[in-house]
């Protein structure tokens, strides 16, 4: 398959994920680049919340639920605007002046750029656009976008139940990367990875770009050069969205820049006034979009959030006091304790929350591996001192930041750095607060990101304003000294000189560090996509995949295939639409009959159980391969079952590749 074959499935999914957000932004007032990276936030809160309503109003998920919802939010945005137009309310009241069309130029040039390279790097080590992804993660993710399609039911509230047996609860599982994906044009594994180049190409460039405009105005460089630094960072979009697999965790991450955007206008220019309202009606839905796609999303805006949050509250304290407005700030203070203690109450009772808190995984570090995957990105992956490259910029910006107010951004920054050191290990009194991200270090470096990339773009362009300033108290000191020059040369040198300097020093920092680290990104994807090179246990083989593929001719429409998930016959649903006894590698709620069959099928010729087993879950066909170490799993010792099966009798050959082979069960006829 082409890659330019592609083009339809992208552009419907860059649809799905903007026109509902733009349109409700631009018809209720807003504008400027904070609201095209907030957009696709507000699209994911429409989403989640259509999905759930749907399903509870037995109307099917599709692109009809979508766009009446849609449709919906436009007429709420055209209300919007109406009341503010009435109540003389703009978008952009008490806040800088836009960008200048020259610069509006550099943030697109750059967004492009940003692109570009997250292109290059994904196209070289996926191989082909409907390459299946072998990791954990996947094989749920791949075949939840096939039950959403096929079930029409993406709710969040046991729109997946199906996946998880017939024993399972209703089980909530955030279901809005399903749900797009469900509607984006293209085979399943097709549209899972065009999901994967829609977030690194174009969510997370413009999300960066808003948040460095939002967080610091009066530095445009930054809008413009936060997203390059961004595609040049190893722990996202390349390490979440490759060998771990995690989509919906990725699609929340990368939502997190735009919508801190918005937030960051309301709490910067809060007010008792109709414009912090107006600025609200975006910021809102763009948050409770993020939480609804990873709930580890509320997390992670409040981490990112307390430092602007304080130092914010600190200062407009100060100011109250000093004006003798003391009853003020008791009323304040006594609010915030009670909302706090009333938060911590409903936290410390959700059982959910205790057990995601108290996940199980061991410490793979010290405190210092921890330190060095936070500041250098990650490189107990990837090794090698190019990350410091990027660091460099980061420092950089951090004085700039500490200079134009943006201290909460370094602030932000070191927190996130010190989760990463706190989830690496060892095991202390402290570890238990990145559980909220299962205590997983590629979860927890990927929100530092956020920050670093912004403070990247903010230290080249500091540095391009500090030059400047120098080179026109030079040209000042030249015209008073009698030498005058020609009219408007030196204002567009100093132009000039504050956008060449810092693009100077994000190429200098990409030369260094060969392209920003494009063979170990290209690796890294390598790693979760090319069967020879699969980091944790190949599943399936480029002829197993061809095998998959077939069965959509092969087996019957009423086929129920059972197999080993870990060695490829779990990819059959999302691959050929095939249904499977076992849908994911996990089996938390599995039938007592598929449990049986895990360890006893082999017996099928002496035991009637099995057949008993077999009738009861309507299997009609098998999967058979040779076993082998998945995701460190001895498979043969984990489902015994299915490996060792006598095939002489009983079973009739349907299509095989290689060791992997797929026979109709007769010996239960």
């Amino acid at each position: 398959m082409s890659w330019l074959d592609i083009f339809p499935s992208v552009l419907g999914l860059v649809a799905l994920l903007y026109l509902p957000g733009l349109g409700f932004g631009l018809l209720a007032g807003a504008r400027g680049l904070v609201l095209v990276g907030a957009a696709p936030a507000v699209s994911a809160a429409v989403v989640g919340a259509t999905s759930f309503v749907a399903s509870r109003a037995d109307v099917p998920w599709g692109v009809g639920a979508y766009l009446a919802a849609t449709v919906l939010l436009w007429v709420l945005g055209s209300a919007v605007g109406w009341w503010t137009r009435r109540s003389g309310t703009t978008w952009g009241q008490g806040l800088p002046p836009g960008l200048r069309p020259g610069q509006v130029v550099g943030v697109v040039a750059g967004c492009v750029l940003s692109a570009v390279v997250a292109m290059l790097a994904i196209r070289d080590g996926m191989g082909t656009p409907d390459a299946l992804l072998q990791s954990w993660d996947s094989v749920f993710h791949l075949n939840g976008v096939q039950a959403v399609r096929e079930l029409a039911d993406a709710s969040p509230v046991g729109g997946l139940n199906s996946l998880y047996g017939s024993r399972a609860p209703v089980v909530y599982y955030p279901s809005v990367w399903h749900a797009l994906v469900a509607l984006t044009p293209g085979s399943v594994p097709l549209a899972a990875n065009v999901s994967t180049i829609v977030i690194a190409c174009v969510v997370w460039p413009s999300g960066l770009a808003a948040l460095a405009r939002a967080a610091v105005p009066s530095v445009p460089q930054a809008a413009a050069l936060a997203p390059v630094v961004g595609a040049g960072f190893l722990a996202f979009p390349t390490v979440l969205l490759s060998t771990s697999g995690q989509w919906p965790n990725g699609l929340g991450v990368a939502l997190l820049p735009g919508a801190l955007a918005a937030a960051v206008l309301v709490v910067r220019g809060w007010s008792w006034s109709w414009a912090t309202l107006a600025r609200g009606v975006i910021a809102l839905p763009a948050v409770v979009g993020v939480v609804l796609v990873h709930a580890s999303g509320a997390f992670a805006l409040v981490v990112l959030l307390i430092p602007l949050l304080l130092t914010t509250l600190v200062s407009r304290t100060v100011a109250r006091l000093r004006a003798g407005r003391w009853r003020a700030v008791v009323v304040g203070a006594v609010v915030l304790v009670v909302l706090g203690w009333v938060a911590w109450g409903v936290l410390a009772r959700a059982t959910v929350l205790q057990n995601t808190l108290s996940y199980p995984r061991p410490a793979s570090g010290t405190v210092r591996d921890g330190i060095e995957n936070g500041l250098l990105d990650v490189p107990a992956l990837f090794g090698g001192p190019v990350g410091q490259t990027v660091l460099a910029l980061v420092l950089l910006g951090c004085v700039t930041a500490l200079v134009r107010r943006g201290g909460w951004l370094v602030a932000s920054w070191l927190v996130c750095v010190g989760l990463v050191a706190l989830a690496t290990g060892p095991e202390n009194d402290l570890r238990w607060l990145t559980g909220f991200w299962y205590k997983d270090v590629p979860r927890v470096a990927a929100l530092v990101l956020v920050p670093a990339s912004v403070l990247g773009g903010l230290g080249a362009g500091g540095a391009g304003l500090a030059v400047a300033s120098l080179v026109r108290r030079a040209a000042g000191a030249r015209s008073a000294g009698g030498r005058h020059e020609v009219a408007g040369r030196p204002s567009r040198t100093v132009e000039a000189v504050a956008w060449g300097v810092p693009v100077l020093l994000v190429a200098g920092a990409w030369a260094a560090s060969d392209g920003f680290r494009h063979d170990a990104r290209v690796d890294r994807w390598d790693m979760a996509y090319d069967p020879a090179k699969i980091a944790f246990g190949t599943m399936v083989t480029p002829a197993e995949i061809d095998l998959l593929g077939r069965m959509e001719g092969t087996l019957g429409d009423d086929a129920v295939l059972l197999g080993d998930p870990m060695n490829g016959a779990a990819f059959a649903y999302a691959v050929s639409g095939v249904e499977v006894v076992i849908p994911q590698l996990s089996a938390a709620y599995a039938d007592v009959e598929q449990l049986y069959l895990e360890q006893h099928l082999r017996e099928i010729a002496t035991d009637p159980q099995v057949c008993e087993a077999l009738d009861a879950l309507g299997v009609t066909h098998v999967y058979l391969d040779d076993p082998g170490w998945i995701s460190g799993t001895d498979v043969a010792a984990r489902f015994p079952g299915f490996y060792g099966v006598d095939v002489s009798s009983g079973f009739e050959l349907v299509d095989s590749a290689g060791p992997a082979a797929v026979y109709e069960v007769t010996a239960c006829s």
